[in-house]
């Protein structure tokens, strides 16, 4: 497992995480707060907690999923949210539970070359408390694959002439 985060400014609401669970599972997230800067930054705190917290009393990722929706809500203002994606790993079988809450897709590099996009979940963190539902799916992942998580930093990245890059992805070579 390998990550890096490159802040705009000096702290930013860009976050990534693998905590360790107790059934010898982990837990991989990415997320992206709305904004930059301090507010992004606390809130993003926020997450960090409200997660490390609700993954030791439930690791059915839609239910997790409600749980954090409800805490974002009470703990923001309307104008921000949290996009996330986040995928239960067990090492011993390679197999991945995962879900997204309006985050970018995943994407896992399999040894054959083909590429999987992983899309599924539901809206963003923190926008509208009622009873929202979130899906997940389920993929493995096999010796030599790699699995891509991933912001918006990475799409809306931008060259010396400030024009965004290519929004495609070209695997060849």
């Amino acid at each position: 497992i390998a990550g890096t985060n490159i802040p705009s400014k000096s702290v930013s609401g860009d976050y990534y995480d693998c905590i360790p669970l107790p059934n010898g599972r982990f837990a991989l997230i990415v997320a992206d707060v709305t904004g930059k800067g301090m507010p992004a930054a606390l809130l993003v705190s926020s997450l960090h907690a409200y997660l490390s917290a609700y993954l030791e009393m439930t690791n059915v990722l839609p239910e997790l999923l409600g749980k954090l929706n409800k805490a974002l809500c009470r703990a923001t203002t309307e104008d921000k949210f949290v996009t996330a994606f986040i995928a239960l790993l067990s090492p011993e079988t390679g197999e991945i539970e995962f879900t997204s809450a309006g985050h970018n897709p995943a994407y896992l590099l399999k040894n054959n070359g083909t590429v999987e996009e992983i899309n599924i979940g539901g809206p963003p963190l923190g926008i509208i408390d009622m009873g929202l539902t979130y899906l997940s799916g389920r993929t493995s992942i096999e010796k030599g694959e790699r699995l891509l998580l991933y912001t918006d930093g990475v799409t809306e990245a931008m060259n010396a002439e400030d024009e965004m890059y290519e929004g495609t992805v070209s695997l060849q070579g």
